[in-house]
């Protein structure tokens, strides 16, 4: 059975000059900083499952080499960065509420894709680029008090596999988006003034379903 020759689907789609699909995907939204815990008692919580949908073009620019255009919308239920009250104790702060933020952002990685050659009705490959993103909903949902810069530039690493079925190619891949832009750029609090002792960057991790 081992020796049985397999069914090749799909055999010229890679040589196509260009062909397009869309996406959809899932993954976690994250504030990484360096520091865990920023002035004024503020910390860091990492947290957001976010839904993604998106359009993909693909352009071959040589055998086993394409470059991708992927212009999506991702939605993350919430990123958090927790506050404290007045210190209780020579340890800690009494914590008093979250700031919470809905994160609604266009996403428009261009991307090269580096992939394998095919083994019957599979591929793997891997993939690099830069996403420009801009989030529609960046403030906290206590309103007026924290903003978060709108724009950001986020290099981008992955790997995945590819699937030839019988009328499209399947494809899953795992990646990760790592924002360039000080996300603590002019961040004002109300009550407490600007952050300004710690640097922190958003960080997005996918995992995306292609069909093409």
């Amino acid at each position: 059975y081992s020796q049985k020759q397999k069914i090749i689907n799909l055999q010229g789609y890679d040589k196509k000059p260009y062909h397009f699909g869309f996406v959809l995907g899932t993954g976690t939204m994250l504030f990484s900083s360096k520091s865990s815990e920023l002035n004024l008692g503020r910390e860091i919580k990492s947290n957001g499952p976010s839904f993604t949908v998106g359009i993909l073009g693909n352009l071959r620019l040589a055998n086993h080499l394409d470059l991708r255009f992927i212009p999506s919308l991702s939605m993350s239920s919430s990123r958090s960065i927790v506050k404290y009250g007045i210190p209780v104790s020579d340890t800690g702060y009494s914590k008093e509420s979250y700031y919470d933020f809905r994160t609604i952002i266009m996403i428009l990685p261009l991307e090269l894709k580096v992939r394998s050659k095919r083994y019957n009705n599979m591929a793997a490959y891997a993939l690099g680029g830069i996403a420009y993103t801009f989030d529609f909903a960046n403030k906290s949902t206590e309103e007026g008090k924290i903003k978060l810069p709108k724009s950001d530039f986020m290099p981008e690493i992955g790997a995945g596999i590819d699937i030839y079925t019988e009328y499209f190619k399947f494809g899953i891949e795992a990646k990760m988006a790592y924002g360039l832009v000080n996300m603590n750029k002019n961040i004002v609090d109300e009550q407490y003034g600007p952050v300004t002792n710690a640097d922190f960057h958003s960080k997005i991790f996918f995992l995306t379903f292609t069909f093409e």
